[in-house]
C-alpha cells in the first residue's frame, strides 16, 4: 500500500485508503486520533494535497469520541449520555430527576414492575402516548428492553419479572405524555417518570451493565432559579463504587465530583474521563443553600461504553 507524502507533523500516519481522499493515523499527546486528508496526482505522478500550510498538509482531525459517535472505531463502544432535570430543587440533598426526593433502586433481585399514566389519554387509541420503550437490566445486569402499551390510569405491569434497574424510560408511541408518567416496583416506589408534555425521563440514575465499562468525559450543570429565588446550588456525581477501596456498597455513595452554581451553567470536557466499573450505580445529586421555590436545575452527562475483554 502505497501513502502520499507527509513530514512535520504527521509523522507516524497509518494509511487505511488510498487514493485522492484518504483516512489514517496520527498519535496526538500518544492517543490514536484519526486525520482525513484529500488531493491528487500531478502530472508526473506525484502526490499533492488540495490544502497545505508551508508545505504541511491540513487535515481533518477526528478524536476517539467523535470516531465512536460516527460508529467508525473498532466494536465494543457504544454512544452512551444521561440527562437529568429537577423543576424545584431544596435545601435538602436530592436526585436530579423529575421525581426528586433521594434516589430510590429495585431491587437487584428483581421484581414485577408497572407502568401507569396520570391521565387516561395516555393509552392505545387515545390523544397521548400509547407505546413507552423500557431500557433495563435484568438481575445479573444484563441489559435488555421492553415495549409496553399504555392503558391510561391502569397499570400495566411489565412481562419480566427479573427487572433491577431502570436505565432509560421514554416514550415510543403516539404524542408526548398528557400526564405524569411512572414507572414503579410492586411496593409502589417510583423508580422513573415522564413528566407531563415530555417524550422521555430526564433521570440521571444509571447503572452500568455487565461486562461494560462506562467512561464519562463531558459534564455540564445549570442552576436557575426564578425572580429573586437563585440561590448557591451544589451538584454532585456520585457511585456506590469507590475507586479507593475498590469495592461496592449497598447503602453508601461516594462523590466522584462536584460543582457549586448560582444561576449559571458549567460545562466541563474531562481530559481523562471518569472511569465506572460495571455493575455500579451512579446519579447526580443537588442541595441548595437554603430553601426556596421554583430552582431548577439540569446535568447532562456524556461518554461512552466499551465492552471488557
Amino acid at each position: 500500500m502505497t501513502s502520499p507524502p507527509h513530514s512535520g507533523p504527521l509523522k507516524g500516519i497509518f494509511l487505511i485508503s488510498t487514493g485522492s481522499t484518504g483516512q489514517g493515523w496520527v498519535l496526538d499527546n500518544n492517543l490514536p486520533v484519526m486525520i482525513s486528508y484529500s488531493g491528487y496526482k500531478t502530472a508526473s505522478g506525484e502526490f499533492a494535497y488540495d490544502n497545505t500550510i508551508d508545505n504541511y498538509p491540513i487535515v481533518a482531525v477526528e478524536s476517539k469520541e467523535v470516531l465512536i459517535a460516527e460508529g467508525k472505531w473498532s466494536t465494543g463502544h457504544t454512544v452512551w449520555y444521561k440527562m437529568g432535570y429537577n423543576p424545584d430543587s431544596g435545601a435538602i440533598e436530592e436526585a436530579i430527576n423529575y421525581i426528586g426526593g433521594k434516589p430510590v433502586w429495585a431491587a437487584t433481585s428483581g421484581g414485577v414492575m408497572s407502568v401507569v399514566s396520570a391521565n387516561n389519554l395516555d393509552a392505545v387509541g387515545s390523544s397521548g402516548c400509547t407505546q413507552v420503550f423500557v431500557n433495563y437490566l435484568d438481575s445479573d445486569y444484563i441489559q435488555r428492553s421492553t415495549i409496553v402499551s399504555m392503558n391510561g390510569t391502569t397499570a400495566v405491569n411489565l412481562i419480566d419479572t427479573s427487572i433491577a434497574r431502570i436505565n432509560h424510560f421514554q416514550v415510543y408511541a403516539g404524542n408526548p405524555c398528557l400526564g405524569n408518567v411512572t414507572i414503579f416496583t410492586n411496593t409502589t416506589d417510583v423508580l422513573s417518570m415522564i413528566g407531563t408534555g415530555l417524550t422521555r425521563a430526564r433521570n440521571s440514575m444509571y447503572t452500568v451493565p455487565s461486562d461494560r465499562t462506562l467512561y464519562i468525559n463531558s459534564i455540564y450543570y445549570s442552576a436557575a432559579g426564578e425572580g429573586t429565588n437563585g440561590r448557591p446550588t451544589r451538584f454532585l456525581l456520585q457511585s456506590n463504587y469507590s475507586d479507593v477501596q475498590k469495592r461496592y456498597s449497598t447503602s453508601l455513595f461516594w462523590p466522584i465530583s462536584g460543582n457549586l452554581l448560582k444561576d449559571e451553567p458549567i460545562f466541563a470536557q474531562l481530559l481523562i474521563p471518569i472511569k465506572i466499573p460495571e455493575k455500579s450505580d451512579i446519579y447526580t445529586s443537588v442541595i441548595m443553600s437554603a430553601a426556596s421555590s421554583g430552582n431548577k436545575v439540569e446535568c447532562i452527562l456524556r461518554g461512552w461504553l466499551t465492552e471488557n475483554t
